[in-house]
């Protein structure tokens, strides 16, 4: 069973429902089907479980941050503006300022990085 940890700030999204997605990047392949835990703390002595959900989807996405822009691919396929500023807010933040400072502080000022758009709301968001 998976184990999806968040920051305090994003943790409250997940739990009230505003939050119905999260973008992973790293070697561990989700599957729909798969329950997955929400927790905060982890491997601290503050741990916590907080939600339990179903992943309902798994998409492939691409976020390239430059200097200037942010782009996004969901499937291979580029988001327009208008579905890219959807993601964002639905990811938990308020624009893509906060979007990329947030990647920024993970991944560096620029970069071109693919991962995973997990889902677990029971009828999947269409980017």
């Amino acid at each position: 069973m998976p184990t999806l940890n968040y920051k305090a700030d994003l943790i409250d999204k997940v739990i009230d429902g505003s939050k119905p997605h999260t973008i992973r990047f790293g070697k561990r392949i989700y599957q729909v089907g798969q329950d997955a835990i929400h927790t905060t703390g982890s491997r601290t002595p503050d741990y916590k479980e907080h939600r339990r959900d179903q992943i309902t989807a798994v998409d492939k996405i691409r976020i390239k941050i430059g200097r200037y822009a942010v782009r996004i691919w969901i499937n291979d396929q580029q988001l327009s503006t208008a579905a890219a500023d959807k993601l964002v807010i639905n990811d938990g933040f308020t624009g893509y300022k906060k979007f990329a400072q947030f990647f920024r502080t993970q991944h560096g000022q620029e970069f071109d990085i693919t991962g995973q758009l997990i889902q677990w709301s029971k009828t999947p968001i269409t980017y």
